[in-house]
């Protein structure tokens, strides 16, 4: 058998205060931010879409240093999509 690879487990940075980096898109530049919110809105129940069942979703509100605030999905598959990390203390 083959040996089981150790998993990686990144720190969270669903927290409010922390610096994170992410690229909204790939083709885009680095956006560096402070998450100053975390909540949760409302979606449609993916397996019953014609209910009134609905599932809630993480969701942060990140500011960047100018002043511009961004709410990107909190889900552990987005953050990985789009790259989001925790910023080292460089800038």
């Amino acid at each position: 058998m083959a040996a089981a690879k150790k998993k990686v487990i990144a720190p969270p940075i669903d927290e409010v205060g922390k610096k994170i980096c992410w690229r909204p898109h790939p083709s885009s530049d680095l956006f560096y931010g402070e998450v100053v919110n975390v909540g949760f809105t409302y979606h449609k129940h993916p397996k019953y879409p014609n209910t009134s069942l609905r599932e809630l979703r993480k969701v942060l509100t990140v500011m960047i240093p100018d002043g511009r605030m961004f709410k990107i999905s909190g889900e552990h598959e987005d953050l990985k999509a789009n790259g989001v990390i925790e910023a080292g203390d460089e800038e």
